[in-house]
């Protein structure tokens, strides 16, 4: 054998039908026999032992990753590993990394619910069956009947039950359901606080007036008392008299001092910025406008 069709061997395929190590990751079938190879960092290709390499088949969906289910007439595997207690002949893929067969619906290679028949997904985070709702393989609610989607900002999804208001996968403690309203950018409201949920954090807009909030952008809110960069209050800021001047370097001012971000920039005197004059940047030394 020649040196290259070695190498080629030992990237691709080994001398004992095994994928190399450049193989394509998913199920393979050698020798009759059946591997799952993970992938280069993934370490080398196993065995399925006891798998049947005639009846075998990839159960792959398009945009996720190959060969992530497979079975033949007797097993299940998810990315190589046996599903416990998984009927093969009544096994189908559902979406995404969920499937089901005729007594159970299984996350990755685990049993989710023993409710198949009334399993059903809200959207893409979200599903439920008759006694409990889910994200991912965690349960976030016991009142199927009642959960629904109210709405979607700035990268999180809400969701209203009998017991409240969900952000994503986190309850918000005390939030009122029937006043609750998502806002742009991450940010919601009920009649008495404002929230904004910020690195997947929740938090409360510590002072914050609902009647009177408004989302200026993705950094900016006011009330009728307050301006807020992120939740986090200017200091001795005038709502009335606000103005953004350069979104991408977060300067403002009002009638009484410049801002960088939530950070008074000091020795200026927004009486004299010059008129129509483009704010180019600013830091928390100094704010700098076109010549």
């Amino acid at each position: 054998m020649s040196i290259v069709s070695t190498v080629f061997n030992f990237l691709f395929s080994c001398s004992d039908g095994k994928p190399g190590m450049l193989s394509k990751s998913g199920y393979h079938i050698s020798d009759d026999k059946v591997y799952y190879f993970g992938g280069l960092s993934s370490g080398p290709a196993i065995e399925l032992i006891g798998a049947d390499p005639k009846s075998f088949k990839n159960l792959d969906e398009q945009g996720f990753p190959e060969g992530s289910y497979g079975k033949d007439k007797q097993h299940v595997y998810f990315e190589g590993k046996l599903i416990s207690n998984a009927n093969a002949s009544s096994l189908v893929r559902l979406k995404g990394y969920f499937s089901r067969d005729q007594d159970h619906v299984f996350y990755l290679n685990q049993i989710l619910s023993d409710d198949p028949d009334h399993f059903e997904f809200i959207d893409d985070n979200v599903h439920k069956d008759c006694k409990h709702v889910y994200w991912s393989d965690k349960i976030i609610s016991d009142d199927p009947a009642s959960f629904k989607l109210i709405g979607q900002s700035g990268g999180s999804s809400y969701y209203k039950d009998q017991l409240g208001i969900l952000a994503n996968d986190t309850r918000i403690p005390g939030a009122d359901a029937e006043s609750f309203k998502p806002l742009a950018h991450g940010y919601s409201m009920d009649k008495s606080k404002v929230y904004l949920m910020e690195s997947t954090q929740l938090q409360e807009v510590p002072n914050a007036e609902p009647s009177s909030f408004k989302v200026l952008n993705a950094f900016y809110t006011s009330d009728s008392q307050h301006v807020f960069w992120r939740g986090k209050p200017l200091p001795d800021s005038d709502p009335s008299t606000f103005e953004i001047l350069n979104e991408e370097s977060h300067c403002s001012r009002d009638k009484k001092q410049a801002y960088h971000w939530d950070i008074v920039i000091p020795n200026t005197d927004p009486t004299t910025f010059p008129n129509g004059k483009r704010c180019k940047y600013c830091t928390n030394e100094k704010i700098v406008f076109e010549d």
